[in-house]
C-alpha cells in the first residue's frame, strides 16, 4: 500500500487507511479506536503533538477536545469518530444543517478554542478537516500539529480560513516581505477561521471568491450575514468583535442549541483506563512487529519500517 507520503509499513497494511495529514497516517484499529502513526521525516511535530495532548489530560478538558487514548513516539491511539465535518458537509450536498445543531457545534468548537486560550494556546488550523463528529453528532476538535501560542506570529493558511493583514510602512518596514502578513496568533485569528467555517455551515457552501476578490479598498469586506443570530455570530467573528475567545465562547452558549452542548461520547477515568490497557495489547501482539520510533530525527532510518518479531 502506497499513500501521499511514502509506502505504508506492512505491518500496518491489514487496518483500514482512514486519512492522511501532514503530521501523521490515521488507520481504524477497532470500531471505536483509531491509530495515528507518524509520517516518515515528521517525528519531531508529531512529537510537538502529543505533547499538546499531554496538556489536554487536564481534568478541566471539555469534551470537545479530542482525547488520546495511548501516546508513544511515532504513536498515537485515539478513539474513533463518525466522520470529520469537511465529509459530513460533502455529503450534505448543499442541503442545510438545522439552526439548533450549528448552534451546538459552534458552542462546542468555541469552548474547546477558549480551554486553548486560558493555557495561552490556539489551535492555529481551525478548518472543517479537523472537527470531527463523534456518536451523538457532537463536535470534537482535533489535530494539533499546528498549535501556537498566543502572540506569535501566524505562518499563513489558505483563503477563506485565513486572511492577510494590510502592511504599511507603520505597521512593517518592508511590506513585501512582512513577516507577520497574517498578523499575530490569537483571539482575532482564531474566530475569523471560526467565522469561515459556520458560514459553510450556515450556506451549505464554502465562501467563494479569492481573498482579492473581497477587498475593497485595502479592506477586507466579506458577505452580509443577515440579522439572524446564528448570522450575526458569523459577522462578529468576521469582524473580530470577541476580544478574548472566553468572551466568544460565553456568547456563543447563547445561541440556538447550546444548551446540548458538551454531551459528547468522552470517556471518563475507568472507560480511559479500560481503552489503554487494549492499545498498550495492540503494541504488544497485533503491533509487535513494528519497529520503536526513536525521539529525534535523527532516527529516521528506523521509521516505517517492519520486521519479524
Amino acid at each position: 500500500m502506497v499513500i501521499e507520503g511514502g509506502p505504508v509499513p506492512p505491518c500496518l497494511q491489514k487496518y483500514t487507511f482512514i486519512n492522511g495529514g501532514s503530521t501523521g497516517w490515521v488507520f481504524g484499529l477497532t470500531d471505536d479506536i483509531v491509530l495515528k502513526y507518524a509520517r516518515p521525516g515528521r517525528m519531531d511535530s508529531f512529537l510537538a503533538e502529543n505533547a499538546i495532548y499531554d496538556k489536554l489530560e487536564r481534568s478541566d478538558r471539555p469534551a470537545s477536545l479530542m482525547q488520546s487514548l495511548l501516546r508513544r513516539p511515532g504513536f498515537n491511539f485515539m478513539p474513533r469518530m463518525v466522520q470529520s465535518l469537511d465529509e459530513r458537509l460533502h455529503a450534505n450536498q448543499g442541503r442545510l444543517e438545522p439552526v439548533a445543531t450549528v448552534g451546538r457545534w459552534a458552542a462546542e468548537v468555541s469552548e474547546a478554542m477558549a480551554w486553548l486560550a486560558r493555557h495561552g494556546l490556539v489551535h492555529g488550523d481551525l478548518r472543517p478537516p479537523n472537527m470531527l463528529l463523534d456518536a451523538r453528532d457532537h463536535l470534537v476538535l482535533a489535530d494539533f500539529n499546528l498549535v501556537a501560542r498566543i502572540g506569535d506570529v501566524h505562518g499563513g493558511a489558505s483563503w477563506p480560513w485565513a486572511h492577510r493583514r494590510v502592511c504599511t510602512p507603520t505597521t512593517c518596514k518592508d511590506p513585501s516581505g512582512c513577516p507577520a502578513r497574517y498578523g499575530h496568533h490569537g483571539a482575532a485569528t482564531e474566530q475569523f477561521s471560526l467565522g469561515s467555517v459556520l458560514y459553510n455551515l450556515v450556506k451549505g457552501v464554502e465562501l467563494g471568491g479569492s481573498e482579492a476578490e473581497h477587498m475593497v479598498k485595502g479592506h477586507l469586506v466579506m458577505p452580509v450575514m443577515g440579522d439572524a443570530p446564528l448570522g450575526r455570530f458569523v459577522q462578529r467573528c468576521w469582524n473580530g468583535e470577541f476580544a478574548e475567545l472566553a468572551e466568544l465562547a460565553r456568547e456563543a452558549k447563547r445561541l440556538e442549541g447550546a444548551e446540548d452542548a458538551g454531551k459528547g461520547t468522552g470517556l471518563g477515568t475507568a472507560d480511559m483506563r479500560a481503552a489503554r490497557a487494549r492499545c498498550e495489547r495492540f503494541l504488544e501482539e497485533e503491533l509487535a512487529e513494528i519497529v520503536p520510533h526513536e525521539e529525534s530525527e535523527a532516527a529516521q532510518g528506523l521509521m516505517g519500517t517492519c520486521e519479524p518479531s
